[in-house]
């Protein structure tokens, strides 16, 4: 391995910064200096090491840290969004058809159970009081027609023919009459008011349950087809957590495990619990797991998308700053002390696989065990080991 030496004196005329930039440039040049000794020449086969003197580690600020053993949650990251359960969720529409006249509501206001959403103006919904005015009449007249043809059988003055008839009639009139006056009670029809020939033209809509605009899909003074959707109202209360839970990670995944999710972007986190987790895998090769709230009083939008992390176990980690890792795109990996001389020290590159970040430091797992990692100048070695490697 290679000793790099700089000159000195040139480090004292210029500034600490300038020492840093002008090392790679200075390590360069040493690198390509001749070994000195025969075990130089052996230690220069070891690309994965190299010594740095001791007025070089002075100029690169270097440092060392203890790695520190923590127990940490095992987390698996997910994706997830905020839902209602279905009951929760309605859209607003008419069972017949009309021209809106009323619909002044917008995206976000509340609405009380029984409010009035919207009112329509149906020829069909005077149509259908019509029909049931006109079947209630005719109940009475075929009702009385059964009465006599009754009496009129008892004294076996009629046919059995005509009292049969005279039952059919009266059960088709019925049963067109219950019919109608469901359809009526569906409406929201006063039967009642009806009754007395109170006939209304205007549909009025009104709140199922407590709630808030989410959408609004149509305006004043259009028609309405039967079923079309008017407004869709969300009732807030008992809010979820849908995730989405990758296809290698589904056998981790239990009951009862804690939730840490945020919305992109805030620093805001907030906590749930896995409650149910589904049976099947979709298409995408992901299960969705229900997760409850753990503050029940929790209001997100619906619909918001969210990043989460289940945390499915504790294990012992190893833990090194952040700082002190050297990032690559063929691998990362730290920098330990293996030996140290009156001139100066020598220094591997130990590749890592990284884990969970907390607070500045990195958990980091390696083949062989450390007990501490170069942090101050770590970058700076690193650049010496990897030009050494490729001179």
């Amino acid at each position: 391995m290679k000793k790099i030496r700089i000159n000195t004196c040139a480090l004292k005329t210029i500034s600490k910064a300038a020492t840093a930039l002008a090392l790679p440039i200075l390590l360069l040049v040493a690198c390509e200096e001749k070994p000195e000794t025969a075990e130089e020449v052996e230690k220069s086969a070891v690309s994965d090491e190299v010594f740095i003197t001791n007025e070089q580690l002075q100029a690169i600020d270097f440092t060392m840290a203890a790695v520190k053993q923590e127990t940490l949650q095992q987390e698996i990251k997910a994706n997830g969004m905020i839902h209602v359960p279905p009951q929760n969720l309605t859209s607003i529409s008419s069972y017949l058809g009309g021209v809106l006249a009323e619909a002044d509501l917008l995206i976000g206001d509340e609405v009380s159970r029984g409010d009035v959403l919207a009112r329509l103006n149906s020829t069909d919904y005077i149509d259908l009081q019509q029909e049931f005015l006109d079947l209630n009449s005719q109940l009475s007249l075929v009702q009385e027609e059964l009465t006599r043809q009754e009496a009129l059988r008892k004294d076996e003055i009629n046919s059995v023919k005509n009292l049969t008839q005279a039952k059919t009639d009266f059960q088709s009139i019925n049963a067109r009459l219950q019919a109608v006056t469901e359809k009526l009670r569906l409406i929201g029809t006063n039967i009642e008011s009806l009754q007395q020939g109170n006939i209304s033209r205007q549909i009025v809509l009104c709140a199922p349950f407590d709630g808030y605009i989410d959408k609004i899909s149509a305006s004043r003074g259009s028609y309405i087809q039967p079923n079309q959707p008017i407004y869709t109202i969300i009732d807030p209360q008992h809010q979820h957590l849908e995730l989405s839970i990758y296809e290698q990670d589904v056998d981790k995944i239990k009951v009862g495990q804690k939730v840490i999710f945020n919305i992109p972007g805030s620093t805001i986190q907030h906590e749930a619990e896995v409650y149910v987790i589904g049976k099947s895998i979709t298409e995408e090769r992901i299960l969705p797991v229900h997760c409850h709230y753990t503050d029940e009083s929790l209001r997100l939008p619906i619909g918001t998308y969210v990043e989460a992390r289940v945390q499915v176990g504790a294990q012992n980690a190893a833990m090194v700053p952040s700082s002190a890792l050297i990032l690559r795109e063929s691998s990362d990996y730290i920098l330990t002390e293996i030996s140290e001389e009156n001139s100066g020290r020598t220094f591997r590159r130990i590749p890592i696989t990284r884990g969970t970040e907390q607070a500045g430091w990195t958990q980091i797992n390696t083949r062989e065990p450390i007990q501490a990692v170069v942090d101050g100048g770590s970058y700076f070695i690193a650049s010496a080991i990897e030009m050494q490697a490729e001179g």
